[in-house]
């Protein structure tokens, strides 16, 4: 059971700016250098952006929103992806007067209904380190994905400790759950001494792999040791 304090605590991630080094395995074999990065202003506008840049995989996905009390609020998200020079761009446009979410420059526009506690397919990172922060154990978000709703569910495994450039780090291991007849598997190690910043993430998928693994970090202007 949660405590009086964790369960009445204004979650927050300090600011931070993180690299990894990324390894996809998926059309192609990959090993490049990723960074995530939250930043916010003094209109209290958040900018939280995760960018992999390879000469055949480039990828900027960003999220702009505002974290008033405990939950976030999207305001716009955009994915900007070209593997092999591909190109597959996806954005969403949130619209919290009419509860709506949308794309009106997609090649099929779209437009759907959405509720408070609606977020994005970055924010959701950020709202789980939030809230695993202040104890909460049932980890459930809805999420805009390319004009649909889908609903993301964690659980927490428990303490672990992993290998990082920096020694042995206690983190909590965090898996997602998915329906039984999905063979994907992804697992995020959040640093609790590091405002339970991101420092492993792996996911699988027939034989398909997708890796990122810290090695360089500032958080609320410090940098990790």
């Amino acid at each position: 059971m949660l405590s009086t304090l964790a369960a009445h605590a204004t979650p927050s991630i300090a600011p931070f700016r993180a690299v990894y080094t990324s390894e996809w395995n998926e059309l192609i074999s990959v090993n490049a250098q990723a960074t995530q990065e939250l930043k916010t202003d003094s209109n209290g506008r958040y900018t939280f952006n995760f960018v992999v840049n390879h000469g055949l995989l480039k990828l900027n996905e960003v999220s702009e929103f505002t974290w008033p009390a405990s939950q976030i609020v999207p305001i716009e998200y955009h994915h900007n992806q070209a593997a092999m020079g591909i190109p597959r761009n996806r954005q969403a446009f949130f619209d919290w007067k009419k509860n709506t979410a949308s794309n009106p420059d997609a090649n099929t526009p779209w437009s759907i209904t959405i509720t408070p506690n609606t977020l994005d397919k970055l924010t959701y990172q950020l709202q789980l380190r939030a809230d695993i922060k202040v104890g909460k154990q049932e980890l459930s978000y809805v999420i805009v994905d390319n004009g649909k709703l889908k609903t993301y569910k964690f659980k927490i495994v428990g303490n672990e400790k992993i290998k990082t450039p920096f020694g042995m780090i206690d983190t909590i291991k965090v898996d997602r759950i998915r329906k039984p007849d999905d063979d994907r598997q992804t697992t995020f190690w959040l640093a609790k001494q590091w405002d339970y910043l991101l420092v492993k993430f792996k996911q699988t998928e027939k034989g398909k792999l997708y890796e990122i693994n810290l090695t360089d970090a500032v958080v609320n202007g410090k940098a990790i040791k």
